[in-house]
């Protein structure tokens, strides 16, 4: 499958400011937010190259994905300056949130007459309805999300999290594989991201009771 250059160039960019947001409630982002951005602006570069050098990644969803993981994994390691389960969460949210996102935009895309206008004016309403839908998401979700200026993601919920996101890459495959799948694409992808947001809300009441039940016993 072959798509357009500039699509997926203008699709990594949409990809890591979806990461950069999702960043920003962290202590890592307080008085760095300027460096940080450039290190994702350097994740970016990295991943034209990496499409220049080997154009057969824009030809394969999974090569792309794996390429698009591991050069965010590892900006968000810079970062956070640790190698940590936490890196590998913070690479899963993003990626899965940028795939509803993206998925939403394309089944709206082909039912209305956005697909008939000039590529400039595509690329625009794209960036308008991705800008939205980033600004919703960093006022309600992603700031419900860190507990405490971090996520404290350990095996058990990183690798959750990581069957999640392999599920939401098997039916953002199929969408674009077999694109009379959408109405199915938006659920599994809405679905996908209800269940990290729930799974999220439960290791954090986990965790407040651990710490009671500690406060407790040192009480009495």
């Amino acid at each position: 499958m072959v798509r357009d250059f500039g699509i997926m160039f203008f699709q990594d960019f949409l990809l890591l400011v979806c990461v950069y947001l999702f960043l920003m409630p962290l202590h890592v982002m307080e008085k760095k937010k300027i460096k940080n951005g450039l290190i994702l602006c350097g994740a970016w570069c990295v991943m034209l190259a990496a499409r220049l050098l080997i154009p057969a990644i824009g030809e394969h969803l999974i090569a792309e994905f794996f390429m698009r993981f591991v050069i965010t994994m590892i900006a968000v390691g810079l970062i956070s300056k640790k190698i940590s389960w936490e890196m590998i969460y913070c690479t899963v949210w993003p990626l899965i949130v940028y795939h509803c996102i993206n998925i939403i935009w394309n089944s709206l895309h082909r039912v209305s007459a956005i697909e008939q206008q000039p590529r400039v004016l595509q690329y625009l309403f794209s960036l308008l309805f991705f800008a939205a839908m980033y600004l919703l998401l960093s006022i309600t979700l992603f700031r419900w999300l860190p507990r405490n200026g971090f996520y404290q993601a350990g095996p058990r919920r990183t690798l959750s999290a990581a069957a999640v996101l392999f599920l939401s890459l098997f039916s953002y495959y199929n969408f674009y594989q077999n694109r009379g799948e959408s109405n199915l694409a938006v659920l599994v992808q809405l679905y996908c991201v209800t269940f990290l947001y729930l799974q999220a809300e439960l290791f954090k009441k986990s965790e407040v009771k651990q710490e009671y039940a500690l406060m407790e016993r040192m009480w009495y």
